[in-house]
């Protein structure tokens, strides 16, 4: 007997779409409320979940007597400030959010490299410390930068998120031919956040050169070039987000120095990753890795494709 389907109503079952997670990466300190307070508002900014991860790097000697923590004691201790990082983000999320956490072993940047591959963006804090103890910590977020295939933003111990969340945006613009992903990553954020956007290059000259080959008049006409091919390079993003008021800044400082004072007036800054060209050597590169460890608001580092 042929089916009947005539006049049957059909069922249709919706289907939920799991957003990646924004992942959250905790160190070996209960204290890291500034990276928490970050990723709690981009929660519930954009609805994703909160992932939050304790790397559990093996057996780890311990002073004065050179004695080992098992896996199994590392585990417990990393349980215990995952589990505290959740509770204190379903208070500043007021449960709004979903929270989950995890402790996996192993190296901490290929652990964390390899959440990112499922992650909406990795959060991580960066801690106000001495020079020589900058020397683990820095190579850490620097290694998770360079290598994560999603944005990475690292966060000053002792930020505090203004009113309104991002405000203002830098962008740090080196060679800027060839930097569209950049562009339209730095537009997006500033048209969501409904901030303003500050463009910064910078060049430098050794001081042993500048009196004898650095003209005013010159250097006037040089930045109002370079600002207007960096406008032209940027205006494909400007029409997508139209709504954004960009300007540009080109300045003869060192880079740093000049994304340094910048990062004071800012509410997040945005760098671009350029991989070099074997894959298997990537890195965030010597400016972006001293930004992170000094900048005084967020660093976001965009990973390729720039083009």
């Amino acid at each position: 007997m042929p089916r009947q389907d005539r006049g049957r109503t059909k069922k249709v079952t919706a289907v939920t779409v799991k957003l990646a997670p924004i992942v959250v990466a905790i160190g070996d300190s209960m204290e890291e409320d500034a990276s928490l307070l970050f990723a709690s508002a981009e929660a519930q900014r954009t609805g994703r979940p909160l992932l939050v991860a304790h790397v559990v790097r093996g057996n780890v000697p311990v002073a004065p007597h050179n004695l080992l923590i098992s896996y199994e004691t590392a585990g417990s201790v990393g349980h215990h400030l995952v589990v505290h990082a959740a509770t204190r983000l379903k208070v500043m999320t007021k449960d709004t959010v979903p929270v989950e956490t995890l402790v996996p072993r192993g190296g901490v940047v290929d652990q964390l490299v390899e959440l990112s591959r499922t992650a909406h963006m990795v959060v991580m804090e960066q801690r106000d410390l001495t020079r020589l103890q900058r020397v683990f910590t820095g190579s850490v977020s620097g290694g998770v930068a360079g290598r994560s295939a999603v944005e990475v933003v690292v966060v000053p111990e002792l930020w505090q998120p203004p009113e309104g969340f991002i405000n203002r945006v830098v962008a740090g613009v080196g060679d800027w031919r060839g930097a569209n992903g950049l562009f339209e990553h730095a537009f997006g954020v500033t048209d969501e956040q409904q901030a303003s956007l500050r463009l910064v290059h910078s060049w430098d000259l050794p001081s042993v050169y500048q009196d004898s080959l650095i003209d005013a008049m010159a250097v006037e006409q040089w930045r109002d070039e370079v600002a207007v091919q960096i406008e032209a390079a940027f205006a494909a993003a400007h029409r997508r987000h139209p709504r954004v008021k960009a300007t540009v800044d080109v300045m003869h400082s060192r880079p740093a120095d000049a994304l340094l004072e910048a990062s004071r007036e800012a509410d997040l800054m945005v760098l671009g990753r350029r991989d070099v060209a074997h894959p298997a050597v990537q890195h965030a590169g010597s400016l972006t890795r001293a930004l992170l460890r000094v900048a005084e608001c967020p660093v976001s580092v965009v990973p390729r494709p720039f083009d």
